[in-house]
């Protein structure tokens, strides 16, 4: 199967990391594809922790951000806040997280969340970065989606 993927936008969310947004075909479908590209002396590339979803998934992600965007910001306290269907069996979790990555108390997460007979629980599929860069997230979305 033939994958093809084209940069839309990017920044950096660490000295060493930095969040990429690309059209992505797979088999003859348009997907968004968020996933970090690291730069470091080993490795510089992308990893595969990230997401590939489909344009109507990614306006779904973009409303709700937007929707909850100040509780997001003023928030100090980790919880959910939103769960939206993914693939069968997975959904996609929006939530708030202690903050690994700058000085906030939380940070952002959307993460992939399984659900199935053996296992249920978040994968590594997902990105997670500091509530600061809410808008610049948003905005690479909103490329993302007027690119598809």
């Amino acid at each position: 199967m033939k994958i093809e993927s084209y940069l839309i936008y990017s920044f950096f969310i660490s000295d060493y990391c930095e969040l990429i947004f690309q059209k992505t075909e797979i088999g003859g479908n348009l997907y968004a594809d968020i996933r970090l590209f690291l730069h470091s002396t080993k490795y510089t590339g992308p990893t595969p922790k990230g997401l590939i979803l489909k344009k109507s998934l990614l306006e779904e992600l973009i409303k709700v951000l937007k929707h909850d965007k100040i509780r997001i910001i003023k928030s100090d306290e980790e919880g959910e806040i939103s769960r939206l269907s993914y693939k069968n069996g997975s959904l996609v979790v929006i939530s708030l997280r202690e903050s690994t990555v700058d000085n906030n108390p939380v940070c952002i997460d959307i993460r992939e969340y399984i659900i199935s007979p053996k296992y249920e629980g978040f994968t590594k599929k997902g990105v997670r970065f500091s509530v600061d860069q809410l808008d610049e997230f948003i905005k690479g979305c909103e490329m993302l989606v007027n690119a598809l």
